[in-house]
Formats: C-alpha cells, sequence, structure tokens
C-alpha cells in the first residue's frame, strides 16, 4: 500500500495502530456488502462480489457502504450529519456505531458456536442480567429429549421460583408450533415462566400463540440478545475509555 515508516508506527489516542483500526473498520464495513468474508478468526477473503467491485478501479466512499447497512441481519447504524452536530452529538453517534458493528459481530459468532455453546452463554447472559440474583443459580440442562429445556433460572436459594429458558441457534425464524411445545413443557414441570432466545426471529404466528397463552413467556430475538450482550458485557471487553471533560461552574462561585 506505499505506506511508510511513519504510517506503520502512529497510534490513535488509545494506543492502538492507526493502520490496525482503519483496516479493521474497513474490513467491517466491506462485509456489510459481501465484499469480503472472514469464517475463521483473523483471516478475511475477498469475495467474487469484492473481485468485482475492485474491478470497477475507482475508490470507496463510506457514503456507498452505508448503502448496505440495515439489511438482513445487520443492526441498523445513525447517520451522521457531522456538520450539524455538537462534539458530544459526534461522540454519541461514534459510540451507537461502534456498538451497533459490535452486536452485529457477536451474532454472527453466536450462529457459529456449537448448540451447547450457545446455551451456555444465553445462561451466561441472563445472569449478568440479574435474574438470578444474589441466592439464586442456574443450571444448565442441555441434553437430548429435554423437553425442549435448555437451562433453569432458580431466582431463590431453595428453588422456589423458577424460569426455564430454551435456547435456539436457528437461522430460520422459529415457529408457533416450537413456542407451544415449550408451553406444553413448562405445563408438565409446573412452571409459569420461560424465556426462549434464538440467534434468528420468531413469526407472527408465534408472538400471536402468546398473547393467548396463560404463562408468561418472552421472546428474545438475534439481535436484542446480541444488543444484550454488549450491555451487560457478555463476550465483549472495553478497548478504550474516553473521558469527556466540562468546566465546573460551582468551582468558581465564591466560597
Amino acid at each position: 500500500m506505499g505506506l511508510t515508516d511513519d504510517d506503520l508506527t502512529e497510534t490513535i489516542p488509545s494506543g492502538e495502530s492507526t493502520v490496525a483500526n482503519r483496516l479493521g473498520w474497513a474490513l467491517s464495513h466491506m462485509k456489510k456488502p459481501g465484499w469480503v468474508d472472514n469464517q475463521r478468526r483473523g483471516q478475511w477473503t475477498l469475495t467474487e462480489q469484492g473481485a468485482a467491485r475492485l474491478r470497477a478501479g475507482h475508490a470507496v466512499l463510506l457514503k456507498e457502504l452505508r448503502g448496505h447497512e440495515g439489511g438482513g441481519d445487520d443492526i441498523p447504524l445513525p447517520v451522521v450529519d457531522a456538520v450539524r452536530q455538537t462534539p458530544t452529538e459526534r461522540i454519541a453517534e461514534a459510540q451507537a456505531e461502534i456498538l451497533a458493528d459490535v452486536a452485529s459481530t457477536l451474532l454472527e459468532r453466536l450462529k457459529a458456536v456449537p448448540p451447547a455453546r450457545f446455551e451456555a452463554i444465553v445462561l451466561q447472559v441472563l445472569v449478568a442480567m440479574g435474574y438470578t440474583g444474589s441466592q439464586g443459580r442456574s443450571e444448565h440442562v442441555g441434553k437430548t429429549n429435554d423437553g425442549g429445556i435448555d437451562g433453569v433460572l432458580y431466582l431463590d436459594r431453595l428453588g422456589l421460583e423458577r424460569i426455564y429458558v430454551q435456547a435456539k441457534r436457528w437461522q430460520a425464524p422459529v415457529g408457533a408450533p416450537t413456542v407451544r411445545e415449550f408451553a406444553g413443557t413448562m405445563d408438565g414441570e409446573g412452571a409459569t415462566k420461560g424465556v426462549i432466545l434464538s440467534t434468528s426471529t420468531f413469526t407472527p404466528e408465534a408472538r400471536k400463540f402468546l398473547s393467548k397463552s396463560t404463562k408468561t413467556i418472552r421472546l428474545v430475538d438475534g439481535l436484542e440478545l446480541a444488543s444484550l450482550m454488549v450491555e451487560f458485557d457478555v463476550g465483549v471487553t472495553t478497548a478504550q475509555v474516553i473521558k469527556v471533560p466540562r468546566v465546573d461552574e460551582d468551582y468558581f462561585e465564591p466560597n
């Protein structure tokens, strides 16, 4: 790429290499229209669509890439109008873009893990959200012939109050028959609360069935699950903390 030694040693304020940071974002943006793909960590491949775009021979602008965002499994990103925004608003927009990109990547990772690992992850998310409290616990059932129960959250020490969990690492939408079967299994367990978490979506029929059910069953689709992982720090780490100062006007008031 014709980069100089100074280019390669330049860093952004967090200390990360400027080249690595910009390459990372470029790959992330180009993956959305399907120009590149990464089946393994750290390994990227140019797709046929990407090769065709490369042969076009002119520069790629961010606005062109943004035309591909928000479709399919992508989490919509904000449209930034830097001219009309305050610095604080621009920071908020940038943070929203980063969160959306991380959530989208998390969803891809969830779809690739083995089913048992996915079941363990969704339990970790629910525990991180505080559903077991300080006295409760979680149990990973995750075995064949489990009646659709992949985990149980015990909300108190004696296990008198429970939430039953089903994890669906699916590509296709989860339909009403699956939800109906889960509700039937809850009947057999004498349970009234449950949650189904999926990497895909839920059909309108599935949600309609719950509107008539006497049980409390929450449906969490892939986008919401990925967003919850970001919010409750499951599968993510904090790469950088930005300090935004402002003048303390009270400091200058007379004592």
